[in-house]
C-alpha cells in the first residue's frame, strides 16, 4: 500500500520562480530509494533520480520555459497555485482560491500572502493559531519586509527579514541564509540612509501598526534599541546596526557550508568584504578582514559563471592592497599585488559584457601601475597613459563628465611625469574646466597646482620636457 509522504516545503530554498512553488505530497513507492531526498534539496543538490510529480522543480532550477515546466507538473490542487506562481492574473488567483477554499489551510495563506506581496490584495492575511508551517510564517514575515522596504523604512525590512530568517533556522537552512543575506543589505542600507528625525510612518500597510505585525512587540522593541525613540542613528546605535550586518553575514556563511550553494557563498563573501571595507576607513584592522574575505570568496568563485563577482573580488581585493597605512617597503610590495589582482580582473572583462566594471577595472588598473616599483618606470608610465585612453575612448566616459575629468587629470599626470608636457597640458586644461562646471574646486585646484609646476619648469628650462624628470619623448 502506497504511504502519502507529508508537504515538502521548499520555499525559498532555490532562486527565482522555483523558490515559490508548492510541491505535491508524493505517494510514490519510488521515494524509499532515497529516504534523504527531502534533505537534500533542502540543501540545493537535486539528484537526478527525483519523483516523476517533482521533475518540474529541476526543469525550473535549470531555467526552463514557464510552458515546460507547468507542462510537467502533476495533476492535483497544487497545479492552480503553481500556475499563479507561473502566470500571476486575477484569473488564475481565483482558480487556486476556487481549490484551496479553507482560509486557515497552509496553502491558503501561502497564496495570500504571495498575493498580497504580489499587489493582487490590499491587506497581508492574518495568521491564526495553530501557525502554518515555519517556512510559510518566515515567508509571510520576509513578504511584510520587503513591504516595509518599499514604504521606505529599510531598518523594518531588516528587522522583518531577520525575524523571518529566525523562523526558517531550523528546519530551511537555506531559506534562512537567503532572508539573512536579505536582512544583512537592509542592515547596510540603515546605514547608508538613516532614518530622518522627521519620519512618521504613516499609510503605510506593513509598519503603520507594530500591533498588526507577527512578532510585533518584539520588532517595535528592536525597533526603538536602534532609534533611541528618535528615529535617528546615534553612533552608538550604528555600532549596533554594523555588529548586525557583520552578525547577518556571518551567519549565512556558516549556514551555506554544507549546501550546494557554494556561488552564492562566494558571492556572500565579496559583499561580506564590500561592507567591511566601505566601513574600515584607513583602519588597517577592518582592511584586512575585508581582504581575508574577498581571499575566502576566490577560493569558491567559478570565474567562468561569475567573472564579475570574480573582477569584483580582485578590484576590491587590490583598492584594499593600496589603502592600507603605507611604509615604504611593504606598500611597493602592495601596488605590486594589487596590479596582478586588477589584471586578473581584466582577464574576465570586456567592455561590450561589462561596460562599468570593465571601465572602473581598467582605470584602477592605470592609476595602480604608477605605484609598482620597476626597472621600467617610463614603461609603466606609457601603460597607464594607454589605458587611460582605451576609457576616454568609450562610450562610458563622454556620457559621465566627471569620470571623464578624473581620467583626463590622471592620464595628464601620466603624461606630465614622462616629460610630454605638450600632450599633458590641454589634457589638463579640459579636466580643469570639467571640474569648475560642476564646481569640483578642490580637484580643479589640484590640475591648475599640476598646470602651474608644467609652466614653472617650461620657463626654467625652455624646453617641452621637464629637466629634472624622466626625459621622454612624447
Amino acid at each position: 500500500m502506497e504511504k502519502t509522504i507529508q508537504r515538502s516545503w521548499l520555499l525559498g530554498v532555490y532562486p527565482g520562480l522555483a523558490g515559490f512553488f508548492l510541491m505535491p505530497p508524493l505517494q510514490d513507492d519510488a521515494y524509499a530509494i532515497d529516504s534523504n531526498i527531502r534533505e537534500k534539496l533542502l540543501q540545493g543538490y537535486l539528484p537526478e533520480a527525483l519523483p516523476r510529480s517533482w521533475r518540474f522543480l529541476k526543469l525550473a532550477v535549470e531555467g526552463k520555459t514557464a510552458e515546460e515546466v507547468f507542462e510537467a507538473m502533476p495533476e492535483g490542487p497544487e497545479r492552480q497555485y503553481n500556475l499563479f506562481i507561473l502566470d500571476p492574473t486575477v484569473e488564475n488567483l481565483n482558480l487556486a482560491r476556487s481549490v484551496w477554499k479553507e482560509e486557515r489551510s497552509d496553502e491558503r495563506v501561502l497564496l495570500e500572502t504571495v498575493a498580497w506581496g504580489w499587489q493582487f490584495n490590499d491587506r497581508p492575511p492574518v495568521l491564526h493559531d495553530p501557525l502554518p508551517a515555519p517556512e510559510i510564517v518566515a515567508f509571510y514575515q520576509a513578504t511584510r519586509g520587503y513591504a516595509a522596504f518599499s514604504e521606505g523604512d529599510s531598518l523594518l525590512a531588516a528587522l522583518l527579514l531577520k525575524d523571518a530568517a529566525e523562523i526558517a533556522f531550523k528546519t530551511s537552512p537555506v531559506f534562512a541564509a537567503r532572508l539573512y543575506a536579505e536582512s544583512a543589505q537592509m542592515f547596510e542600507k540603515v546605514l547608508d540612509h538613516p532614518p530622518s528625525p522627521t519620519f512618521t510612518p504613516t499609510n503605510r500597510q506593513a509598519s503603520s501598526d507594530f500591533n498588526d505585525l507577527y512578532h510585533g512587540q518584539a520588532i517595535k522593541d528592536a525597533y526603538k534599541r536602534f532609534t533611541d525613540d528618535t528615529d535617528m542613528l546615534t553612533d552608538e546605535n550604528r555600532k549596533r546596526v554594523a555588529e548586525e550586518v557583520e552578525h547577518c553575514y556571518r551567519t549565512v556563511l556558516d549556514l551555506l557550508k554544507p549546501t550546494a550553494f557554494r556561488g552564492m557563498r562566494a558571492e556572500i563573501w565579496v559583499q561580506f568584504g564590500s561592507f567591511l571595507q566601505s566601513h574600515a576607513s584607513i583602519s588597517r584592522v577592518g582592511l584586512q578582514k575585508a581582504m581575508q574575505c574577498y581571499h575566502e570568496g576566490l577560493k569558491e568563485i567559478d570565474r567562468n559563471l561569475q567573472p564579475e563577482t570574480f573582477a569584483i573580488a580582485h578590484m576590491n581585493l587590490a583598492i584594499a592592497y593600496l589603502s592600507l597605512p603605507q611604509h615604504e617597503e611593504r606598500h611597493l610590495l602592495r601596488a605590486a599585488l594589487a596590479v596582478q589582482s586588477l589584471r586578473q580582473a581584466l582577464n574576465v572583462l570586456n567592455y561590450d559584457e561589462h561596460p562599468d566594471l570593465w571601465a572602473s577595472v581598467t582605470t584602477n588598473l592605470a592609476n595602480a601601475i604608477q605605484h609598482v616599483r620597476s626597472a621600467h618606470v617610463e614603461d609603466n608610465l606609457w601603460e597607464a597613459v594607454s589605458l587611460y585612453e582605451e576609457v576616454l575612448s568609450k562610450p562610458i566616459a563622454q556620457v559621465d563628465p566627471l569620470r571623464k575629468a578624473r581620467l583626463l587629470a590622471n592620464q595628464g599626470n601620466a603624461l606630465a611625469h614622462l616629460g610630454a608636457f605638450s600632450r599633458a597640458v590641454p589634457r589638463l586644461k579640459e579636466a580643469h574646466a570639467l571640474f569648475m562646471r560642476f564646481d569640483c574646486r578642490e580637484e580643479a585646484g589640484a590640475v591648475m597646482d599640476t598646470l602651474e609646476e608644467i609652466e614653472r619648469l617650461r620657463h626654467h628650462d625652455h624646453t617641452d620636457q621637464d629637466k629634472g624628470g624622466l626625459h621622454v619623448s612624447p
